[in-house]
């Protein structure tokens, strides 16, 4: 369809151009017809000048150079003048006339000017429509291309294919959206911080809660009770898997990094109370990073492949 589109906007550019094409050839032929007219106008009376001049002066000498006048005086005088004030006469037209010549000159100047740009714009235009000609041939091509695979029976094959997976795509993305709220419903609405660590700590077994975690989280004012003990479950969850895997294999970080806000570090050192020694863990979870306790939290956790995953803190932060 987009080179359908392509290929009829390409076929309304290239008639406009022949349209265009055709007004300016047009014009340079009237241009050219109306200079040679000009041109023959110009030569034409620049030799009826130059004859004329060549008589006066032919006839003028002869009088200069003849008898008559020693011997007849002021008739021939007289005669002379009057032969002078035709000839001034036909100067004034004369230079009239060279006048109109040379407005005809100067607008002849300015036709051959105006051709000489028309010529190199349809020379640009010639060589435009050649290129745009090829392209609108090229994407001809493609389309008879196209319709030549529409007609393949394996092409028809697959985009039928390619149809009904999309359907049960759509399908299948319904189904998961129905199921997500169904299990939101579902889920059970946890009153507190407390409480959502104590449901982690009945339904999985790798946990181990330290005093100083179950105090920060009766603490807590957090407001989203579920989000903690769903946090704690994808830690959970993960370190099964994570202390199946080798030494060298990657840390616990790496796994749970795609899930979790996780820190490896903090501004300082947290050191917990472990029966009658105090140990450094400055591993965390960060929900929200707002100052408002009741919109953020953070858990505090060590692990080993050999071990629990050890909690020492779940509320704001500390």
């Amino acid at each position: 369809m987009a080179k359908d589109m392509e290929l009829r906007a390409l076929q309304n550019e290239h008639e406009t151009l022949v349209s265009n094409y055709g007004i300016v050839d047009k014009d340079n032929r009237e241009n050219t017809a109306e200079l040679k007219s000009l041109h023959r106008a110009y030569e034409k009376i620049a030799k009826d000048f130059r004859q004329y001049r060549k008589s006066v002066e032919e006839r003028e000498s002869t009088l200069e150079r003849g008898l008559l006048n020693r011997f007849f005086g002021w008739p021939l005088r007289f005669s002379q003048s009057i032969l002078s004030r035709e000839t001034r006469k036909r100067e004034e037209k004369l230079k009239i006339r060279g006048m109109d010549i040379a407005r005809k000159n100067s607008k002849i100047a300015k036709l051959k000017i105006k051709v000489s740009k028309q010529k190199k714009d349809l020379s640009r235009r010639t060589i435009g429509e050649k290129e745009w000609r090829q392209r609108y041939e090229s994407l001809a091509a493609e389309r008879r291309s196209e319709k030549g695979l529409e007609a393949d029976s394996l092409v028809s094959s697959l985009r039928d294919t390619l149809r009904t997976l999309r359907e049960e795509n759509t399908t299948l993305t319904v189904e998961l959206s129905e199921l997500r709220r169904i299990h939101e419903e579902a889920d059970e609405k946890l009153d507190s911080v407390y409480a959502a660590v104590q449901k982690a700590n009945d339904e999985f077994d790798i946990l181990e809660v330290m005093d100083s975690c179950w105090k920060s989280a009766k603490k807590s004012p957090y407001q989203n009770p579920n989000m903690v003990y769903k946090t704690i479950g994808i830690m959970a969850n993960e370190a099964l898997e994570w202390m199946e895997t080798e030494e060298g294999s990657g840390s616990f970080e790496d796994e749970i990094r795609m899930y979790l806000d996780v820190a490896e570090q903090d501004s300082k050192d947290r050191y917990w109370k472990v029966g009658s020694i105090n140990e450094k863990m400055n591993r965390h979870i960060k929900l929200g990073v707002n100052h408002d306790p009741s919109k953020t939290l953070r858990i505090y956790y060590d692990i080993s492949r050999r071990g629990k995953l050890r909690l020492a803190w779940c509320g704001e932060h500390p």
